[in-house]
């Protein structure tokens, strides 16, 4: 019986799917349903028998992407990039790295709920949350940077909200990190619209400003309330004087999303300190007063700041 229940899940596999009811790791982990799939990797629920059949996540590699060494590095840099960040506001990983049969992948907790991208398209992100969410996002980007990680590929697909609300940082894939030669492929990276213009030439050239405009951009499109037209990319000021905030706000977010890498802020807590007192209605130029370099504080979110894991 054994023997036939092995060479049912080796013919299931053999068309290169994982389906529902399956396991990885000997047994350990019951695959459940499918909670997210991008353009490297399908994010799975499952139960981990090792921990008492808690539900986790298991982000598996795709298959046509597993016999390409560079790409499954790349894959299980960005698991341990997230495994060095113990950070409220970062996915916790749990295993880094695992295969079986040929799949590759890596468990992360289970966060309940739903992406920064659904949110907003959903109409369940207020503009009134926007801020704060967007400062506990910059705390945790922050504490990355501190480390010596650049995230690379910010945007509201990558920021998960938790069951209360909370932003959660993942997919690390595109991470580069200051002690280490990989990640400096010169193709580009990141997603267009949220993707600085330096990850388009030379992504290994990128540092912390990269994280400055992708969350700049996260930003206005959190407060656009929907997809951003694509005049974003040639005019951003005629979509930034629609935005529902303060002109305080606007002249922050127009600088965050500066083409030059020069003309922004030298890092996110620079920006989440401009942003912070634009928002709350100071009379202090912002924009301007974070202009100074950063002193490396990790910038904080108010107390009052405001749902599932991803490929």
């Amino acid at each position: 019986m054994d023997e036939e229940i092995v060479d049912l899940r080796r013919r299931r596999r053999e068309g290169g799917q994982l389906h529902v009811g399956e396991e990885l790791s000997e047994g350990r982990y019951l695959l459940l349903e499918r909670i997210g799939r991008g353009g490297f990797a399908t994010v799975w629920r499952a139960l981990d028998a090792g921990r008492g059949d808690q539900p986790v996540a298991i982000k598996v590699l795709h298959p046509n992407l597993a016999g390409d060494e560079g790409r499954r590095e790349r894959f299980f840099r960005g698991a341990r990039a997230m495994a060095e960040l113990d950070h409220p506001g970062v996915v916790r990983i749990l295993e880094p790295k695992g295969e079986d049969g040929g799949w590759h992948y890596f468990v992360m907790e289970l966060v309940e709920g739903e992406d920064v991208y659904s949110a907003v398209i959903g109409k369940r992100l207020p503009a009134e949350r926007v801020v704060p969410m967007l400062l506990r996002a910059g705390e945790a980007l922050s504490f990355a940077h501190g480390r010596g990680l650049v995230h690379r590929d910010v945007k509201p697909a990558n920021i998960l909200l938790d069951a209360e609300g909370l932003p959660r940082i993942t997919d690390f894939d595109l991470v580069w990190a200051r002690d280490t030669t990989g990640g400096t492929k010169s193709g580009a990276m990141g997603t267009f619209l949220y993707a600085a213009p330096e990850l388009m030439h030379r992504p290994q050239d990128a540092d912390a400003r990269a994280d400055v405009y992708g969350l700049g951009m996260t930003a206005v499109f959190c407060l656009h309330g929907a997809e951003l037209p694509p005049i974003m990319m040639r005019y951003p000021g005629r979509v930034l004087e629609r935005l529902p905030c303060s002109e305080a706000v606007r002249k922050v977010l127009e600088r965050a999303i500066e083409f030059e890498a020069a003309e922004r802020f030298p890092d996110v807590a620079a920006f989440c300190e401009a942003l912070r007192g634009a928002a709350g209605g100071g009379e202090r130029d912002a924009a301007g007063d974070a202009r100074e370099q950063s002193d490396g504080r990790e910038c904080g979110a108010p107390d009052d700041g405001p749902q599932h894991n991803r490929a």
